[in-house]
């Protein structure tokens, strides 16, 4: 994951929650097919990538382009802000 300097991030999220991102088709003028698999992932601790290696289409055209689309983490706040 890149942040908005350019810079490449070791952890998106916490450590010891990382954040996650979903993959899907772009939808396109033409035909999209499906996309089926592991459509979810987390992003590496201390490596800032979230790796895809489990998803194939079906019923596209050559012209295929995907979305990555942040999940955000959910996090518990504790003492001093509340729990």
């Amino acid at each position: 994951m890149i942040d908005d300097t350019g810079a490449e991030m070791e952890n998106v999220g916490h450590v010891s929650n990382p954040a996650k991102v979903a993959i899907s088709l772009m939808i396109d003028d033409g035909k999209n097919g499906d996309l089926f698999g592991t459509l979810e992932t987390a992003f590496l601790p201390a490596d800032g990538r979230a790796i895809f290696d489990n998803f194939f289409l079906n019923g596209t055209n050559k012209k295929v382009r995907f979305e990555f689309t942040m999940i955000s983490a959910e996090y518990q706040l504790g003492w001093p802000f509340g729990s």
